[in-house]
């Protein structure tokens, strides 16, 4: 027998060891892996929805008395902002969902808190808010109050990227004003991002 022959026997003989040795490996792995991760995802779930009723028993009282009664500044970092960004920094998925929650009651009712919420978007980075802030930003050009449309498109202003660039290049009102924004948000998005 030649080489190449005694080669290839050992290659498939060890091969067929080996693939059966990897297969009840691998199956023991994941039996293991399953277990571990049914027992993570509800650990998970759990502190996801601890944090969640916190946030809307304890924490959005305060927010709300705070960002009603706040005078937001230009370039000025409020309480608000601040204490949303640390509830983010403690767990962003339970905090943005909150965050939507309450934009979404005030949506229809409480100006006030409303253009509160969105100058805390506004403020905030991307990577804290994405990618509820883009849906949050596109719903608020539907609103009937013009404060609330126009800090729908300085959430999208304020994060300038290519895929907020695509989104606002679709987006078109019938308010001139509004559209003019809109159009030289994109153009400064253009040039910011070396596509002119």
């Amino acid at each position: 027998m030649s080489f190449t022959k005694k080669y290839n026997n050992f290659i498939s003989n060890n091969f067929l060891f080996n693939s059966n040795l990897f297969e009840n490996t691998m199956l023991n792995k994941y039996n293991e892996e399953n277990e571990n991760t049914t027992n993570y995802k509800k650990s998970e779930e759990t502190k996801n929805q601890e944090r969640l009723d916190y946030l809307e028993t304890i924490f959005s009282p305060l927010f709300i008395s705070i960002v009603k009664s706040e005078d937001f500044e230009f370039g000025q970092k409020s309480l608000s902002i601040k204490l949303v960004e640390d509830e983010l920094k403690i767990n962003k998925l339970a905090t943005q969902s909150w965050l939507n929650s309450i934009y979404i009651k005030s949506f229809g009712g409480d100006d006030t808190l409303l253009i509160g919420i969105l100058r805390v978007i506004e403020y905030l980075n991307e990577d804290l808010i994405h990618p509820f802030g883009i849906t949050v930003a596109l719903a608020s050009l539907s609103h009937a109050n013009n404060e609330v449309k126009e800090l729908g498109v300085r959430i999208f202003e304020n994060n300038c990227n290519y895929s907020n660039y695509s989104t606002l290049k679709q987006v078109k009102v019938e308010t001139v004003w509004l559209q003019e924004y809109i159009n030289r948000v994109i153009e400064d998005f253009k040039v910011e991002l070396c596509l002119s």
